[in-house]
């Protein structure tokens, strides 16, 4: 088998569950969705969230939303916006040493691997510690697939989500704040919740 061959093969097989053997996720905090592999990463950048000054409003509310989740409780998918070097980032990266002992671990996705979603969800299912699927200013074109892909999953996809799945979007842009108002003004006429 070529090189070339064996590349394919692998690039085919998808996320499997089998490859992530007991205690995977409780040794290491955070990970990127990696062709078709979780890679953890070893050494996690972890601001202390004191330190962040500036976005009181934002972390409490981040904070009681995350208090939530690893408790199993009713949570909303998060979206933060703003310009680059606001902390949104490191907000989030922050909450790994405030959660990370609770159970919380963060994926980080790019939009290169939007397609893998549905065998990551495999993969996280039924786990006990929560998952923030951290998506790092996704930039695209509403007329690529990769965007039309995660439009579904976040409107709502035939496949259940995990109940120890959250989204989390960092936002720069405007190019997928359509998609959230869409979902937020979906909620908000039909349930009390409040959002970010």
């Amino acid at each position: 088998m070529s090189l070339v061959e064996q590349l394919v093969k692998e690039l085919s097989k998808g996320l499997n569950t089998r490859d992530y053997p007991e205690g995977f996720f409780k040794e290491h905090l955070a990970f990127r969705l990696k062709i078709n592999k979780l890679e953890p990463v070893k050494h996690p950048h972890i601001p202390d969230i004191n330190s962040l000054l500036g976005v009181e409003k934002q972390k409490e509310v981040l904070l009681r939303n995350t208090a939530q989740f690893v408790k199993g409780l009713p949570a909303n998918d998060v979206l933060l916006w703003g310009a680059r070097g606001t902390g949104k980032s490191s907000l989030v990266k922050a909450l790994l040493g405030v959660f990370g002992k609770e159970g919380l671990r963060i994926v980080q996705v790019t939009k290169h691997e939007i397609p893998e979603l549905a065998d990551l969800y495999e993969v996280l299912r039924d786990k006990e510690e929560k998952f923030i699927l951290f998506f790092d200013d996704l930039t695209f074109e509403p007329h690529e697939d990769a965007f039309r892909l995660l439009k579904s999953i976040m409107e709502g996809d035939v496949e259940e989500r995990p109940q120890n799945v959250l989204f989390t979007q960092l936002q720069t842009g405007d190019t997928s704040l359509r998609i959230w108002k869409k979902r937020i003004n979906f909620r908000r006429k039909h349930s009390t919740k409040s959002f970010l």
